[in-house]
Parts: structure tokens; sequence; C-alpha cells
């Protein structure tokens, strides 16, 4: 891992096995937000109106995740350990899934919002957030899921993910690949793909960094699916957003 001290990976296997026992899936965020199914992104007012929705009615574990996890609001340790039992607060710490609320060690908060998809529990940075850095990796968004729809579901050997994100194409890659290789030339999105692999117990797939093919020249794979830079333009203030480029050369 590029970010955060490496923990082993039944960690993270065990914390996301944990999450969908406790109901943290779409199906049982869509029934305790009151809407037939989880929106992703989830937008500013929607995120205001689920806070309100949840902080308002009968508490209770699953309530405790999604405030934390999903919604980005602050939980006491205590309180998030009930919800979660057997899971080792300080080892998410340690990763980073986890941190301190302003400070008070009393205290937890997501260091990632947490988003149940397609039967896999994904982590990025939060869906609103005031410091949105140029290394800034997405959750899942209305291309991921278009992409997903039309990608060829066959047995393969080999899949590559070219321009990962938070790995959610990887993942699902993984599901009918023997090995998936996914690639970025954003440090803290391979970071998030590695440990999306970890909560999902996906070993067989693997990171590397640079631009475009640079990562696996000479290499061939049975699938390839790519979620590029969406902006033609020459700008570069967001990774996931601008290639850089000049004119349309990221989609020649």
């Amino acid at each position: 891992m590029t970010e955060g001290a490496t923990i082993p990976s039944r960690t993270l296997g065990r914390f996301g096995a944990t999450l969908a026992a406790a109901g943290y899936t779409e199906r049982g965020l869509a029934r305790l937000l009151g809407v037939d199914a989880l929106p992703t992104p989830i937008g500013q007012a929607q995120q205001e109106i689920f806070r309100r929705r949840l902080i308002s009615g009968d508490g209770g574990e699953l309530v405790t995740l999604a405030l934390c996890l999903l919604l980005g609001e602050p939980a006491s340790r205590h309180t998030f350990a009930q919800a979660l039992p057997g899971v080792d607060i300080n080892e998410l710490k340690e990763v980073g899934l986890l941190l301190s609320g302003n400070g008070d060690e009393d205290t937890v908060r997501a260091g990632f919002a947490i988003t149940p998809w397609k039967g896999l529990l994904l982590a990025h940075d939060a869906y609103v957030s005031k410091k949105v850095t140029m290394e800034h990796v997405t959750g899942v968004t209305a291309a991921t899921k278009t992409l997903a729809g039309l990608t060829v579901r066959r047995e393969a050997l080999s899949s590559l993910d070219l321009g990962s994100g938070c790995g959610a194409l990887a993942l699902l890659l993984a599901y009918h690949s023997g090995r998936v290789t996914a690639t970025d030339v954003n440090r803290r999105a391979l970071f998030l793909t590695e440990l999306n692999a970890g909560l999902n117990s996906l070993p067989s797939v693997h990171t590397r960094l640079g631009s475009l093919f640079e990562p696996v020249a000479g290499e061939r794979f049975d699938v390839i699916a790519c979620n590029p830079p969406y902006v033609i333009s020459p700008e570069n203030d967001l990774i996931f957003r601008d290639s850089g480029l000049p004119g349309d050369t990221i989609c020649r």
C-alpha cells in the first residue's frame, strides 16, 4: 500500500465481512434511508436529507455505521465499537479507514466514505467535501455504472483496468478473471484500489503506477476496462477529471 501502514489483508477482509453482516449493503442502507435504491453518488442535498432522517429516527448499529461511514458524521469510539464487535479500531486507524475526531481519541470519524455497490464495499473520498485536492478519488459515478454494464463478462486469465480510481471496475473484473492489473497515475487511487481489494477479499487484484499503457507495455489482456478523464481540456486540476493533455489527445 502506498498510504498509511500496511495491515494484514485478513484485517480488511474481516472488517468488510463484519460490515456486510451488520446490514451495510445496498439493500440494507436503502431500506434504512427510506429510498428504493441507494443513490451513487450522493449529492449534497441528499446527504443532508439522509442525515436528518437518521438522527431523528431510532438509533441502532446500522444507523451509527451509516452516519459515520456513508455520511461522514463523527461517532464515539465506544458506540462505533459496539456497532462492529470484533473489529480492531486501532488497526482501522493505522490504515486510514478511521481517524480521530478533531484530535479527540474518544471520537472517531471516517477517513473515507464507504459505499456498497454490486456486492462490493468501496472506500473513496467523501462525496461532499470542501477540500477537493488534485488527487481526489471518486466513488461510483454514472460513468462507472455505464462502463460496468458494457464490460464483456467472459472468463479471462488476465484483465486490465486502465485508470482504476477507487478500483470499482477492477474488483468487478476479479469475479471472472484469474488476475487483474489496475493502473493509474494517481498513487492515492492505487492505495484505495488495494484497500478495496482487501475489504472485499479479492487478492487477484494488483496495482501499477503509470500513464495509459506504459505500466503494462508488451503485455496482453483478455479484457480491458477503462474509465478515463472525461473533460477534453489541457487543464490538470483534478486527476480523475482532467487529462492534462492538449486537445482530444486522451481520446485518440
